[in-house]
């Protein structure tokens, strides 16, 4: 290409590779044919890669003008590219062979680092007072607030954890140091207490305590364990490193409510009682055990027990203070069937009814019989009592004979028969 010949030979100096065409003309017509010159440049190999990456990555390096290579670092490969993971800054160096000769490279990588950074500086203060943290490790440093300096002056208020930042390629590195700022001392606990109970005490902020009370000995702990009789001040000295302070707390001693329950009392089987309790009017009242009627939370309540009971009634005023007292409910386990031997019924209203008087009696069941066997009446202690009828007629005056059945509360059953005289 770039020049014509008709001579069967030329000479020719390609700079790069060339194909170069012949024809050949003769009475039978043409015919072509190619040849292609190789031209290899003048070996002036290079690498080609990034020069910097962080630590545990990896890069690839690539060089060129070359037929073979040879790695140096260890790197077994003959090609023109090679991943290597360097763990520190390296130089690599390839030799590069063509059939012009050869050559050298070299790249050196550099290996970056995440970030590492200390924060640093005086922890413990007193309060007003200030410090200067300090951060080391790294390149740049930002502090929260958006402070771009590799130290701060701090003067906190109360204890208070600053954060420090640095960031380069490979990330970001955060490190916080906290100030403790050292206060007056604190008495905490619960300061009211009913007579009778305790309360603990406890003072907080320096490093000695020394308590001082009535009622108490000098003592030397944080925590201070009181039952007083009465409201009472107490003072805790404290020894810290920002000085000598004093403290004091007054716990103030409410009285218990006063009540007083009913009387015991007795009663026959089957019977209800009122248990009461006399006390303050703004209060919370309980009874024990609970009633199944009547009601649990007053200052009165309608038991029926079946056997006897102690009642426990608690009161809780409005400081929380409590009081009990007990009232104990008896059973009287007797029991009795009275009959009359006569009744009158004359309209007057009164004995115009017979029946039997009972106590300590559940059920019974009663009838009457005229002086020929006959029933003339029958019912039980839900009833008012045979009213002197015989069936719609009035029954003459006479003899009758009754017969009653009794179950009692508590013992065995009871069969009662006799005589009673209607009256007119």
């Amino acid at each position: 290409m770039g020049f014509t010949a008709t001579n069967n030979a030329v000479a020719v100096s390609p700079i790069v590779t060339t194909t170069y065409y012949v024809t050949n003309t003769d009475a039978c017509g043409n015919d072509t044919d190619t040849i292609m010159v190789y031209v290899d440049v003048a070996n002036t190999t290079q690498i080609a890669g990034d020069t910097t990456l962080c630590k545990g990555n990896s890069i690839q390096l690539t060089a060129t003008n070359g037929s073979s290579y040879v790695w140096n670092n260890g790197i077994v490969a003959t090609t023109a590219t090679v991943t290597v993971v360097p763990l520190s800054t390296t130089t690599y160096v390839v030799t590069a062979s063509n059939a012009c000769g050869s050559s050298k490279d070299s790249i050196t990588i550099h290996v970056l680092t995440p970030p590492h950074i200390i924060a640093t500086g005086d922890t413990d203060i007193c309060l007003g007072q200030s410090t200067t943290l300090s951060a080391m490790g790294a390149s740049n440093y930002t502090w929260g607030g958006g402070v771009l300096n590799d130290s701060i002056t701090v003067s906190p208020m109360a204890n208070t954890s600053y954060y420090v930042s640095s960031t380069n390629s490979c990330g970001t590195a955060t490190d916080s140091i906290t100030v403790y700022v050292g206060t007056t001392p604190n008495i905490t606990g619960n300061a009211t207490v009913c007579v009778g109970n305790s309360t603990t005490l406890t003072a907080t902020g320096a490093l000695q305590y020394t308590w001082h009370g009535a009622g108490i000995a000098p003592t030397t702990a944080n925590t201070l364990h009181i039952q007083p009789t009465s409201t009472t001040t107490y003072y805790v000295q404290c020894i810290s490193a920002c000085g000598v302070f004093t403290d004091s707390i007054l716990v103030v001693v409410n009285p218990l409510p006063v009540i007083k329950a009913s009387a015991d009392t007795t009663i026959t089987y089957g019977s209800t009682a009122t248990v009461s309790v006399s006390g303050p009017s703004l209060a919370f009242y309980a009874w024990l055990p609970n009633a199944t009627t009547g009601c649990n939370t007053c200052t009165y309540n309608e038991v029926t027990p079946t056997k006897n009971t102690q009642y426990i009634v608690t009161c809780t005023d409005l400081n929380g203070c409590i009081a009990k007292d007990t009232v104990e409910v008896k059973i009287n386990a007797d029991f009795g069937i009275y009959i009359p031997n006569a009744f009158t019924v004359d309209g007057n209203n009164l004995n115009d009814y017979f029946k039997p008087v009972v106590w300590g009696i559940k059920t019974y069941y009663l009838r009457i019989y005229d002086r020929w066997g006959l029933l003339v009446y029958e019912g039980n202690e839900t009833q008012k009592g045979w009213d002197g009828y015989k069936g719609n007629k009035i029954a003459p005056q006479d003899l009758y004979v009754y017969v009653c059945d009794a179950s009692p509360y508590q013992g065995v059953k009871q069969h009662r028969t006799g005589t009673i005289t209607l009256l007119r």
